[in-house]
């Protein structure tokens, strides 16, 4: 056989073929490592809160009993981040042209 058809994954016989993987055994027994599993000192997590509404707004926010909660180490509101926004919205991940948004109530 040639160089070229040894390369050749159709006539390799690897197609549809059943192959191992290294790390099937691990994680078929739920041993698999993942970037969220190795501890890093100092990592803080982020939350955010959206309302379960659609076009809902939130219009109170009492922000003072969530900062009082153990680990928490910031809470911040819309209002807090806005003057760092390009935009009063936040874009969304897959822009599509059904959704209309109204104009700012800001």
């Amino acid at each position: 056989m040639s160089n070229t058809e040894t390369n050749d994954p159709a006539r390799s016989g690897r197609i549809g073929a059943p192959m191992r993987r290294v790390e099937d055994a691990a994680l078929l027994r739920g041993r698999g490592r993942f970037m969220d599993d190795i501890p890093v000192p100092g990592l803080l997590h982020a939350a955010f809160l959206r309302s379960p509404h659609a076009h809902a707004r939130f219009l109170n926010v009492d922000t003072a009993r969530t900062r009082a909660l153990d680990g928490v180490v910031a809470v911040f509101t819309f209002q807090d981040v806005r003057p760092q926004l390009a935009t009063d919205r936040i874009p969304l991940a897959l822009p599509s042209s059904a959704i209309r948004f109204d104009a700012s109530p800001f």
